[in-house]
Order: C-alpha cells, then structure tokens, then sequence
C-alpha cells in the first residue's frame, strides 16, 4: 500500500505507477473541474484498456 506522500497528484499518474502502459484515463472528475468532488478530496475516472477501448471502467 502506498503513503500519502508517496501517491501520485492524478489518477492517471496512479494507473501508470500500479499498472505501466495497460489503461488510459478518458475522462476525469478533475479534467471536468467537477469543483464538490474535489472539495470532498473525490477522484473519478473512466479508464480504458489501452489494447481494447471496449474494456471500460469507473
């Protein structure tokens, strides 16, 4: 498990550290400067597969 202060800013950032190369952020709450969500410290992300942008999850 990581510490905070060892956690990447972005959930893109997080997925490349856990998972180098294999999903791609398409939309995020903080691309969409969805203001309440981060005041509540909330990061939310579709992600796809990178070799199948069929493979989709929040």
């Amino acid at each position: 498990m990581l510490s905070q202060k060892n956690s990447p800013e972005t959930v893109g950032a997080w997925l490349e550290q856990q998972f180098p190369g294999r999903f791609d952020v398409q939309v995020s709450n903080l691309k969409m400067l969805d203001l309440p969500a981060q005041f509540k410290g909330e990061k939310r992300a579709a992600v796809a597969d990178k070799t199948d942008q069929e493979v989709q999850f929040f």
